[in-house]
């Protein structure tokens, strides 16, 4: 066996061995992912506010084995805890639910070719509406009344997911994070009516944890 001949099956071999490597990298695909399950309300929402149901979806494009560009809407809708105020029980306490449209990235920690077992991350950002019934009456700085309280802020979320292959197309994934939503304190002290342990002056953020379960669906 001659020196070019030893050169041409070296390469081969070379070739063959990287080859399902190489189709993994290119194997960039489409994944949609519905979920749903609890919320937990942090800080000072939770002093208004029970854990509720939580619920979204979201869409990814995996431009890497283990990096993909998803977008995401998310819902956090939770219902009123009775407060008293002054020593008078408060019956009209709004419930509050968040409604997020964020964009992001998320990173496959454990390698693609894993074959039952799963772990992701995701980071993201973008606009959350905190939206309450409308059956609330909220009194103004300027001493009149409105019915309905809805803002869009800042958000941010993070998310950790622990997957598992049902097959090669399904995933089920168990998922818990954190959602923050920078809200204005000069909004948000109309709220202090319904709680003495809410700052008169308003509070500057808004903090849910939600814990779901989902698919996730690739094409």
């Amino acid at each position: 066996m001659n020196m070019r001949t030893k050169f041409g099956i070296g390469v081969l071999a070379a070739l063959l061995a990287g080859a399902p490597a190489m189709a993994r990298a290119q194997d960039a695909r489409w994944s949609i992912d519905p979920r749903g399950g609890l919320t937990l309300p942090i800080g000072n929402l939770k002093n208004i506010e029970k854990p509720g149901f939580a619920a979204g979806i979201g869409i990814a494009y995996w431009v890497m084995p283990r990096v993909a560009v998803r977008a995401d809407v998310a819902a956090d809708v939770m219902s009123s805890k009775d407060q008293t105020h002054a020593g008078i029980l408060v019956n009209d306490v709004p419930d509050v639910s968040l409604y997020s449209y964020t964009g992001g990235v998320e990173f496959r920690l454990t390698p693609p070719d894993q074959e039952r077992w799963d772990v992701t991350v995701n980071v993201g950002a973008g606009a959350t509406t905190l939206d309450t019934n409308s059956a609330t009456a909220f009194e103004t700085a300027s001493g009149g009344l409105q019915t309905d309280f809805t803002k869009t802020y800042f958000s941010g979320v993070g998310l950790v997911k622990f997957g598992y292959k049902a097959s090669d197309m399904v995933d089920l994934y168990l998922s818990g994070g954190a959602r923050l939503v920078k809200t204005k304190k000069a909004d948000t002290g109309v709220f202090s009516a319904f709680s003495s342990n809410l700052p008169s002056a308003g509070f500057g953020s808004v903090v849910t944890f939600p814990i779901q379960l989902g698919v996730r669906a690739s094409f």
